[in-house]
Order: structure tokens, then sequence, then C-alpha cells
């Protein structure tokens, strides 16, 4: 998110989807200096579940559950399946994004899903599934990978 110009400390987030894959961002968002996390997610229980959670870990951020509505905020992630196959509705309406929000999505199936060219539509700088894998790797082989002659993160990049 710093590569696409989103300064994180001091910035609000809406995180879409409160599963696995949501629960690591909106942790990572909290580490990472944002004020605000806002959760929204289809299971009322996933949802408040990972509210708690965020407070007893990271007690400086104003964590709210909530809505899909993403005026006010400066991040807005779609973390949820919803999206993944051509015909998915979209998360949330995307006549309430405007131009200096950024918009990511976890979903690799497309580079640029029906969510995010309508983030992009609506002037928003956007970051796709893709950008999320790039970015996943370097850290992948510091944990689990060998010693022995390790890609670099510029060809992993150009794959």
């Amino acid at each position: 998110m710093r590569r696409k110009g989103l300064a994180l400390q001091g910035a609000s987030a809406l995180v879409v989807g409160c599963g696995g894959v949501g629960s690591a961002i909106a942790a990572s968002l909290a580490a990472s200096g944002v004020v605000r996390v806002a959760l929204f997610d289809r299971d009322a229980s996933a949802e408040e579940a990972l509210a708690g959670r965020l407070r007893a870990h990271y007690p400086a951020v104003a964590v709210s559950p909530g809505s899909n509505d993403p005026a006010g905020f400066d991040l807005l992630v779609n973390a949820p399946a919803v999206g993944m196959n051509p015909g998915d509705p979209l998360p949330l309406d995307p006549e309430r994004l405007t131009p200096h929000m950024l918009v990511g999505e976890v979903v690799m199936a497309n580079e640029v899903t029906a969510f995010l060219a309508a983030a992009q539509a609506r002037g928003c700088r956007v970051q796709g599934g893709t950008d999320l894998l790039v970015e996943m790797i370097p850290p992948y082989l510091e944990i689990f990978g060998s010693d022995d002659e390790r890609p670099s993160v510029g060809a992993i990049a150009r794959l």
C-alpha cells in the first residue's frame, strides 16, 4: 500500500470480510499505524470476534464493526470470497468511493476485478490481489525458504 502512495500512519481503513485473510490484513493495518479500522462482514459474529481481538492487541486503534459504507476512509480492502467469479455482486456501492481512497482487493483470479474496475472509474488508486502476492513472497521466503539461491524480489516481481 505504501508503494501505491498511501501513508498508513494516521490513516483510516475499512476491511470488508473478517475471515482469515481479512483478519490478517486488519491486524497488519493496526500494527502499521492506522488510527481507525472499521470492519464489515455478512457474518456479524466474525465481525465482532475480529473487533474484540483487534481491541485487545491494538488498544490505541479505534476499531468499529459496522457497515460496508466506505465514506470517510482512506483505505478500503475487500477480503471476502465474493468477487472471485464473474457476476459476483460488488462488496459495496462504488458510487460511495472517492478519488483520494486506495482500494485493495485480495482476489487473485483476475488482475482487475469488477470491483477494482469500478474503483478505477471513480478515480481511486487500486491494489489488486497480484500486488498482494508479490509483497507476500519476500517474507514468505525469509521465513520458509532455504538459504540456497533464493530468488531476488525483482525476479519474483517479473514473474
